[in-house]
């Protein structure tokens, strides 16, 4: 019966607190940013191991309001890597900056100090690195040479909240990092966003941004560039639950991936992080690196099995990026091995060991036939 029903990529987890969280919402008849919110913002804060957070209404708008406080503006460079969401050099060009793309290390997916070094300018206002498939990365090294630049650095976390690297939170790294709170992520709120720092005077500038600039205490006055970047209540109120119903969200993933390792082909193709103690995963994805990607992808949606490939095209492969401006420095070969390879593989609570022992059985039936020993 498995291979006749389609089986989901993600799927959140809505528990009964879920709802009762959000009937209490209701109650209150106060549903816009609110109380909720703030709460909200004091359990990601200490998830992060920050002293300040800015909830706001997606991972893009975190993106930009971030941006935006640190003064990236017109004629600013923000370096990322070259293998990326599409929302991270878009919301640099929202901004106003360029996007520069340094390439990234094959193995771990990510920027390191060697490939950011070359791309760095006069020009270089931030470097954002992405932590990838619900693992975080240590960035110290690279946040080490972007003070010794006098430039910001970003960790986008969008997909790593919660997860550690040697006992250290995601977020916990950098000027700033941000959080997405997508469906897709182990901990939603349906849409929505955040941004954790150290630093008062960003904080304060984030608080202004997200309200259209408006000055604090004093309605429809406002002396700064800014949007509606606001959270509201309710998707406050499901983030709260979530995150009270965290360990056993993240568990019940983390027994997805478990189970996906017992197999010795998907082991020996999973992603590094995968396998490397220092990792603890959040459980948002599972991801294999594999010879024949499309081929096999399609095949495994010919079982039913939904999978993704974040992200199959480098930035400037993109079909905007032959109209927006994009700066590309060295031929990025990592990014362009990594993103024709990778492959996402089901992971959420929903799975029962049927259904993931099904899927262990199609991929490795598929790199029987298109890998041969």
């Amino acid at each position: 019966m498995i291979n006749r029903t389609k089986i989901a990529w993600s799927e959140p987890y809505i528990g009964e607190k879920d709802f009762f969280a959000l009937k209490s919402c209701f109650e209150t008849k106060w549903i816009s940013q609110g109380i909720k919110v703030q709460e909200f913002e004091k359990r990601v804060a200490l998830c992060a191991g920050r002293k300040f957070c800015v909830a706001v209404n997606s991972g893009t708008s975190a993106l930009i309001c971030s941006l935006i406080a640190l003064g990236v503006g017109p004629e600013s460079e923000v370096i990322i890597p070259a293998m990326s969401f599409i929302a991270l050099p878009h919301a640099i060009h929202l901004a106003g900056a360029v996007p520069v793309l340094a390439d990234i290390d094959k193995k771990t997916g990510i920027i390191t100090s060697e490939t950011v070094r070359p791309c760095i300018t006069e020009k270089t206002k931030a470097v954002i690195g992405i932590d990838y498939s619900g693992h975080t990365n240590d960035f110290s090294d690279l946040y080490d040479l972007c003070r010794q630049k006098e430039i910001s650095f970003i960790a986008d976390a969008a997909s790593s909240f919660l997860a550690t690297n040697n006992g250290i939170p995601a977020g916990s790294i950098g000027d700033a990092a941000i959080f997405s709170f997508h469906s897709a992520k182990p901990i939603t709120t349906g849409e929505g966003g955040a941004i954790v720092t150290n630093n008062q005077e960003m904080y304060r500038a984030m608080q202004e941004i997200r309200n259209h600039g408006e000055i604090d205490g004093y309605k429809y006055v406002y002396h700064r560039l800014g949007c509606n970047f606001r959270m509201t209540d309710i998707a406050a109120a499901l983030g709260i639950s979530q995150i009270e119903n965290s360990d056993f969200i993240v568990k019940k993933r983390g027994h997805v991936i478990k189970k996906y390792l017992e197999s010795q082909i998907l082991r020996e193709h999973a992603y590094i992080c995968f396998t490397d103690p220092a990792y603890v995963s959040n459980g948002f994805s599972f991801t294999v690196l594999i010879n024949n990607r499309d081929t096999i992808q399609q095949s495994l949606h010919e079982s039913g099995i939904e999978t993704r490939s974040m992200w199959p095209l480098c930035v400037h492969e993109q079909p905007i990026y032959k109209k927006l401006k994009v700066k590309i420095t060295g031929d990025c070969i990592g990014a362009r091995s990594f993103s024709r390879t990778c492959l996402s593989l089901p992971v959420h609570c929903s799975l029962d060991d049927d259904a993931i022992e099904f899927i262990k059985e199609k991929f490795e039936e598929q790199i029987a036939q298109h890998e041969p020993a």
